[in-house]
């Protein structure tokens, strides 16, 4: 049976362990039977919890969710250094050190030393290509390379518990950065060696994975038929000030013309020149978001130019 595109909106699926993203991604879409499904931000196989995905029309507006800051929170273990900076890449014979003189204040201060904006090197180990090839590919041929470096951006990080050289914490960052790599520096700073032993996503933006369905649940809602209540409405999930056009011209969002302010119908929201602002049906569907031409105030008041530009168009 052929697969049709029944749903749209946007899923949170709290991953488990041991499989990648993009499998989880197959096996939502084989869920749904629904090709159209995709991820706004991976998680690596070892790792556990919130995974964004776009399921149907919600698909154009990924590039909206996969910036947003996440939070984590992430097991480390002193004492031995991997290759991959986590357990996948331990070396079976090597001798941990020794780390008793670690103490909980030496923690402290070099998990501090890294919040802020940084440069941050991407691990050997990853999916970052190079010449069209994947870094861990290279890395398993033994080549040498000079990794590639990022800017990224820790907003906080905050120590949970350290006892028995584990060291557990909440960090949350922008997107893009590696928390294993964040593990291997803090081995380095220590002078003991360190790798991520575990880690679960617990944030992606406003998204909490309290909120998040697991394989096993989406699949009973889809035997039951209900398989839709676990997708959030793009409506619910784009927060920008909304622009509601006249039915007379929604076809022509679809064509890229911009709406002069006699085919607007109404306003929601409050947002300024220059502020992304959707564009909607009277029946309140997202057809395009756009970038705001004049303020919510003063189109209210004099009429005015609704929007300079369009983002992407759903329609």
């Amino acid at each position: 049976m052929a697969w049709l595109n029944k749903h749209s909106g946007v899923l949170l699926f709290d991953k488990p362990s041991g499989v990648t993203s993009h499998d989880m991604v197959y096996r939502v879409r084989r869920i749904l039977q629904q090709q159209e499904v995709g991820h706004t931000g991976t998680l690596d196989p070892m790792a556990t919890g919130l995974l964004v995905m776009c399921v149907g029309r919600a698909t154009k507006i990924a590039q909206f969710i996969s910036n947003l800051e996440k939070c984590y929170l992430a097991e480390v273990k002193l004492g031995l250094s991997s290759a991959t900076y986590d357990a996948e890449g331990l070396d079976p014979h090597a001798v941990p050190v020794e780390t008793s003189h670690v103490t909980e204040s030496e923690v402290l201060a070099v998990m501090n030393g890294f919040l802020g904006t940084q440069m941050q090197q991407v691990p050997a180990h990853s999916a970052v290509k190079i010449n069209g090839q994947h870094l861990y590919e290279l890395a398993r041929n033994g080549q040498e390379l000079e990794l590639p470096e990022r800017e990224v951006t820790i907003t906080s990080l905050r120590l949970e518990s350290f006892a028995d050289a584990t060291i557990r914490f909440e960090v949350c960052c922008s997107k893009g950065t590696y928390i294993r790599s964040l593990a291997h520096q803090i081995g380095q700073q220590l002078g003991c060696g360190a790798y991520l032993s575990a880690l679960r996503r617990t944030s992606v933006g406003p998204f909490s994975v309290l909120d998040a369905v697991t394989p096993i649940h989406l699949a009973q809602l889809a035997d039951e038929g209900k398989a839709g209540s676990a997708l959030m409405p793009i409506d619910q999930v784009l927060q920008f000030g909304a622009i509601c056009i006249q039915d007379s011209f929604r076809q022509q969002v679809g064509f890229g013309r911009m709406p002069a302010w006699t085919d607007v119908n109404r306003i929601e929201g409050v947002f300024e020149p220059g502020d992304r602002v959707v564009i909607k049906s009277m029946a309140g569907e997202v057809l395009a978001v756009g970038i705001a031409g004049s303020s919510s105030n003063e189109f209210t008041k004099h009429g005015g130019q609704p929007v300079s530009s369009y983002v992407r168009v759903l329609a």
